[in-house]
């Protein structure tokens, strides 16, 4: 979802992206300008870019991408879909994202759950709590601020009204999957999904305090594996290198992907300090 246009036009300030002369091959990119000076950035919202096409030339793609560092001084980006990259003078890491094979039945799924989760959830089942589909984006908006603008602090305004446009644009352009849980009128949790062809994505979700204390997130994640058990599908849980969050993710029986960091700050030394 993170590479089509419909999503970039939502999350980014500016996006290009670097073509084969076959146009066989593609790597989207999203820029900022400041103070004169052009850089590459991963926008909020998505984990990563990756090189896409019908025959991919990685090697050729990352010899355009270095070749662009003369134009582009500053980098904070990440990449999936390649080995190892090598990049000129950057600094390369790996990081880690979760996914889970929805193939097998949901017996076979929950079977692999944690027992701690397991725990969880007959816990919140016996809580008189509701699950529904949702169609309130704008709630959703406000109540994922509401709750966890304490926690992100690089948070700015304008990137809650960005997240409003990429649901929206997730809802116009591709299958999603977007529930809440309520005790009465009370919305405890919610989760939004998209799928692009055989992915499903967590994009972001949120809990009150009641919906923590009742695990009402872990009730979402399980309510959409027994949805999609059974079919040819991955969730593709967005990817956390915290290990409080990675836990979370494995208790359901998720695996550990990487993709790569890169950090690049060839900016003058009068300005470097600024993205230090």
């Amino acid at each position: 979802a993170y590479v089509y246009s419909w999503y970039l036009d939502a999350v980014a300030d500016q996006w290009g992206a670097i073509v084969s002369k076959d146009y066989s091959t593609i790597f989207p990119l999203a820029y900022k300008e400041k103070l004169g000076i052009k850089y590459f950035y991963q926008p909020f919202f998505t984990r990563c870019f990756g090189i896409f096409g019908s025959k991919l030339n990685t090697a050729l793609l990352l010899n355009l991408l270095n070749d662009l560092s003369n134009k582009f001084k500053f980098w904070e980006i990440n990449i999936e879909h390649i080995s190892q990259p090598e990049i000129i003078n950057a600094e390369i890491t790996s990081f880690k994202f979760q996914l889970l094979d929805l193939k097998p039945s949901y017996l076979e799924l929950y079977n692999a759950y944690s027992s701690k989760l397991k725990r969880s959830l007959r816990a919140a089942l016996s809580e008189n709590n509701t699950i529904a589909p949702s169609k309130d984006i704008h709630q959703f908006k406000y109540e994922f601020k509401n709750y966890t603008s304490s926690k992100i602090k690089e948070f700015r305004n304008q990137d809650y009204e960005r997240l409003q446009k990429v649901l929206e644009n997730c809802n116009g352009n591709a299958t999603t999957w977007f529930y809440t849980v309520q005790n009465g009128e009370a919305i405890l949790a919610s989760a939004f999904f998209v799928c692009t062809g055989k992915r499903f994505i967590y994009i972001e979700g949120y809990s009150s305090p009641a919906g923590r204390k009742s695990q009402s997130m872990h009730l979402l994640f399980n309510h959409f594996i027994s949805e999609h058990a059974g079919k040819d599908l991955l969730l593709d849980f967005g990817g956390s290198n915290i290990p409080s969050i990675a836990h979370f993710f494995h208790c359901f029986g998720a695996k550990d992907h990487s993709y790569y960091h890169i950090k690049m700050n060839a900016l003058p030394s009068a300005v470097r300090w600024l993205k230090k």
